[in-house]
């Protein structure tokens, strides 16, 4: 989500005002030259549909050292302290109930603010077709 608004700078040209409004990214252009850090709460990543290379519908928020992973097959939810565990290893969920709260309060106010989208179920898939096409 920062890529774009960071080579738009680089290459001097403005992020255009029909799309400045739905932009969540920005620059790291200051980021990269040591000036200043970036002002911001938390980062994003929601990947709603499934991939042929094995990736699941999931959506994370990161905020701080706390990264909380929503898996959306069955609504399970991950939470990992990143400063002590940067593998993502040991998932903390049960022991940092508040965290879980607050992280996922941030999470769903960010669908709501980005109208993100999410996958709906296909009414004419067939489990039997699928299954035979992986044999």
């Amino acid at each position: 989500m920062d890529y774009y608004p960071t080579l738009l700078e680089l290459a001097g040209l403005e992020l255009p005002s029909s799309v400045k409004s739905s932009m969540d990214g920005v620059s790291l252009l200051p980021l990269l030259k040591g000036e200043k850090e970036i002002d911001r709460e938390a980062i994003f990543w929601h990947y709603p549909h499934y991939h042929t290379q094995g990736a699941k519908p999931y959506s994370a928020v990161r905020k701080g050292d706390w990264k909380l992973i929503r898996q959306f097959e069955n609504d399970f939810y991950e939470l990992y302290n990143l400063k002590s565990d940067v593998s993502e290893n040991n998932n903390v969920l049960a022991e940092y109930p508040e965290k879980v709260e607050e992280l996922k309060t941030l999470l769903y106010q960010w669908y709501s603010e980005v109208d993100a989208q999410f996958a709906v179920d296909n009414p004419n898939y067939d489990s039997n077709k699928h299954d035979q096409i992986l044999k």
